[in-house]
């Protein structure tokens, strides 16, 4: 055993080691709070900055203008980021490119009928037999005509314009982003010409629309009880 002082707290304290490997903290407390001091953070900084630069050079994102370092030098990086490569601008060119470079080409599998003269693993799961009457989950058209109404294109465009026109941001409380939905100023059961009226649509959060009249039926509840 072998008698050795603290760097933290000075406390003497024993241990095992020898003097070719002589401990410097008594504790992991200890340790933590040396590796956490300023002094410490600014060497270790300075030392990555300088391994950074020495090895790889640096560039410009084209996204967030933010300086970052890369080793793929063949190909000239322009983003820092994934994100920032999913966000970045793309300008008509850029577009025509891009449809371009995909004209001409067919997919693998266009026209191609894979299971022709052989019996799906899955049954008649696996094959596009068609929506409607036509399809093996029909129930004698049991769906709503308001559901079917929600869960189209045209109210999926619609909740979508409301969102961009407001910001993604509640009207009420001004909660940016989250839990959002697209509320119907007049009723939708009982105006059904300005369903898909963007003047008649506002953006709240979850708990703003709660509490308003019309969630969850509380019109029709009104109209029973009236």
């Amino acid at each position: 055993m072998h008698i050795y002082s603290c760097l933290t707290c000075s406390k003497i304290f024993q241990s095992v080691r020898g003097k070719w490997n002589p401990p410097k903290y008594c504790c992991h407390s200890c340790y933590v709070v040396t590796l956490k001091s300023e002094e410490v953070l600014a060497h270790l900084a300075n030392a990555r900055k300088k391994v950074i630069h020495k090895k790889s050079p640096e560039y410009i994102c084209l996204t967030c203008s933010k300086t970052f370092h890369s080793y793929n030098k063949k190909n000239n990086p322009k983003y820092c980021t994934m994100q920032c490569f999913q966000q970045r601008i793309k300008t008509d060119e850029t577009i025509a490119k891009m449809s371009a470079a995909k004209k001409g080409k067919n997919p693998w599998n266009l026209g191609v009928n894979m299971w022709e003269g052989k019996e799906h693993p899955r049954g008649t799961l696996g094959k596009k037999i068609g929506g409607g009457e036509k399809c093996h989950f029909w129930k004698g058209g049991v769906t709503s005509k308001n559901m079917m109404i929600r869960k189209s294109t045209d109210y999926a465009k619609w909740r979508k314009s409301v969102f961009e026109r407001d910001g993604y941001t509640c009207v009420v409380c001004f909660q940016k982003g989250g839990r959002l939905n697209a509320d119907h100023i007049l009723p939708f059961s009982t105006h059904p010409e300005i369903r898909f009226s963007l003047e008649n649509g506002r953006t709240l959060c979850r708990e703003c629309h709660m509490k308003t009249e019309t969630y969850g039926g509380k019109m029709n509840k009104k109209i029973r009880n009236t």
